[in-house]
């Protein structure tokens, strides 16, 4: 089991809209967005 992944981005925008797609069926969402990070849950 992952506890926590970190994955460097150039293009952060991109990469939320990415993972919005991808996690949703999975039942994450974007919990928080701030400063270039995004964290998901």
């Amino acid at each position: 089991m992952l506890d926590h992944v970190s994955i460097g981005v150039k293009d952060i925008d991109a990469a939320r809209k990415f993972y919005d797609t991808t996690l949703k069926p999975l039942g994450y969402t974007c919990k928080y967005a701030e400063g270039g990070h995004a964290g998901y849950g």
